[in-house]
């Protein structure tokens, strides 16, 4: 009976994952130092500032939900990572994990008189290599402590065991975002990343530029469709 119900439980839940496949990395983004909190606006060097409105704008990009991030992809990444909704992955959750990962530089800051453009380097964990690790753990230990649970605590509702299941699968995956080393980060550059001065006198990010960052950090999912489109075709 046990046997059965693992059998059916690897083909319920294992199976999707298996055919999702594990693409590219995400590509990143990350962090800068923000300049004196005390000392006032206008006391503050541009560069400065701008390092600021670096800081804050990284701060929302990083605070956003899977929704706001999938906005700036397009009907076919949407479609994609829906596959993972369905088969019981938590995309805002996985956002949030990715997000934790991101570090950011802004460097080569060139101001001229209420404009200015940087150079952004932006890194990240990989979501394609945390998925690959996360899934191995589900099809092997995780299965086996699964097992062992359904054996110990009398366990064979199909619904209950789907559920425990992607509880590990989804835990497992965003530990393995949140602990991976810098050396197996992601990195890409974004350049003329621009800013203007506000009436007020404090510097923003452009509305375009707030854009570029946000796709910037989807053309790893670009990457892992496309990767997986072509293992498909050659399997």
């Amino acid at each position: 009976m046990i046997g059965h119900m693992v059998e059916r439980l690897r083909v319920a839940c294992l199976a999707a994952a298996l055919c999702l496949g594990v693409g590219g990395a995400l590509c990143a983004c990350g962090t800068t130092s923000s300049g004196s909190t005390e000392a006032s606006q206008a006391a503050l060097s541009d560069d400065a500032q701008i390092e600021q409105a670096v800081d804050a704008k990284m701060e929302e990009v990083k605070a956003s939900n899977w929704e706001t991030l999938s906005a700036y992809g397009n009907d076919t990444i949407r479609s994609y990572f829906q596959q993972w909704a369905d088969q019981g992955i938590d995309l805002d959750a996985l956002a949030a994990s990715y997000l934790s990962t991101v570090d950011y530089t802004a460097s080569n800051i060139e101001v001229n008189g209420s404009t200015a453009t940087a150079e952004m380097t932006f890194k990240a964990a990989s979501v394609g290599a945390a998925f690959k690790e996360a899934q191995s753990y589900a099809q092997g230990e995780g299965l086996d402590e699964l097992k062992e649970t359904m054996e110990s605590e009398g366990i064979t509702d199909a619904d209950e065991l789907k559920s425990m299941y992607l509880e590990k699968f989804n835990s497992r995956l965003d530990s393995s975002l949140e602990s991976a080393d810098e050396s197996s980060k992601a990195s890409v550059t974004l350049q003329d990343v621009a800013f203007e001065k506000s009436e007020d006198g404090a510097w923003v990010m452009t509305d375009v530029s707030s854009q570029k960052v946000y796709t910037i950090l989807l053309k790893g999912v670009v990457d892992t469709v496309s990767t997986t489109s072509s293992e498909d075709s050659s399997s």
